[in-house]
């Protein structure tokens, strides 16, 4: 949130580097915010791929109708340059999931 303001149910990134007319300090404002930026779009990856799995452990060991009318969480971002919109369904490879902690 160190970042975010609300606007209207949703938060947006406040580009806090372009708030002066003249800001001495834009370049390394700027890498702060790109860092920022990047480390939310892989915490939102990362719970969006956890979602998933967690889904499907529940549809597999509990309940084969949890969230099967949905399916998946999905990620949908833009615009982009072009204007576009992207959705992606993330999901953690085998890899992944056996580099994460056990549970018991």
């Amino acid at each position: 949130m160190k970042h975010s303001e609300q606007s209207g149910n949703v938060y947006v990134a406040d580009k806090f580097y372009k708030r002066l007319a003249f800001n001495p300090n834009y370049d390394n404002q700027l890498l702060e915010f790109e860092a920022w930026q990047a480390r939310c779009y892989k915490l939102l990856k990362d719970a969006t791929k956890a979602a998933n799995w967690f889904a499907d452990v529940v549809r597999r060991d509990i309940n084969p109708m949890f969230f099967a009318t949905r399916g998946k969480f999905l990620i949908m971002e833009g615009p982009f340059m072009d204007m576009s919109f992207r959705t992606s369904l993330l999901e953690f490879t085998e890899e992944e999931k056996i580099a994460l902690p056990a549970t018991l």
